[in-house]
């Protein structure tokens, strides 16, 4: 009798890890639909893009502006998740992974901007909170972008990109 409640209550308890990473998955939907607003509660006050050497890119209000930016223009259709990852470093600050492959507007439709229309990469969160609220991400680094180290010249980069698609849309 004690085995199956305990099943059923371990099955019942969420734990942090997971909590982390379902926001990873909500990051991703919210993407997918351009929910600015949803994204923006998100990020910390102090959110910054970093290249793979640590470098910072963009802070949150640029990064954000980007983002939506960027995903209005490619009109991401959905991601699908490859390896997902959480690891919690302490009460208030976790990191998490993803790699994902994301599918990017209908076949043809933008291949003059991207290789084809599924953009792999990889990324790593460091996340941050307060007691009783959700997790926030506090730095996004993309370690792999079409099998590529993005750096901070990659993201000036797509910024051009995104203005030269909302030109030609």
């Amino acid at each position: 009798a004690l085995v199956p409640g305990f099943y059923l209550l371990a099955a019942a308890v969420t734990t942090e890890r997971e909590r982390l990473i379902d926001r990873n998955r909500q990051l991703l939907q919210v993407s997918s639909r351009v929910g600015v607003t949803e994204l923006q509660v998100m990020f910390h006050a102090d959110a910054e893009l970093i290249a793979s050497s640590g470098q910072t890119c963009l802070y949150r209000t640029e990064l954000l502006s980007r983002l939506t930016s960027a995903l209005r223009h490619y009109r991401v259709q959905r991601h699908r998740i490859h390896k997902i990852g959480a690891r919690i470093l302490g009460p208030a600050r976790a990191e998490s992974w993803f790699q994902v492959r994301t599918e990017l507007g209908e076949p043809g439709q933008i291949r003059h901007i991207v290789v084809g229309d599924t953009v792999p990469s990889f990324w790593h969160l460091n996340w941050r909170r307060q007691p009783r609220r959700p997790w926030l991400i506090v730095q996004l680094q993309c370690r792999r972008l079409l099998n590529l180290e993005p750096d901070c010249t990659t993201w000036r980069l797509i910024r051009l990109m995104t203005g030269v698609a909302a030109m030609a849309f």
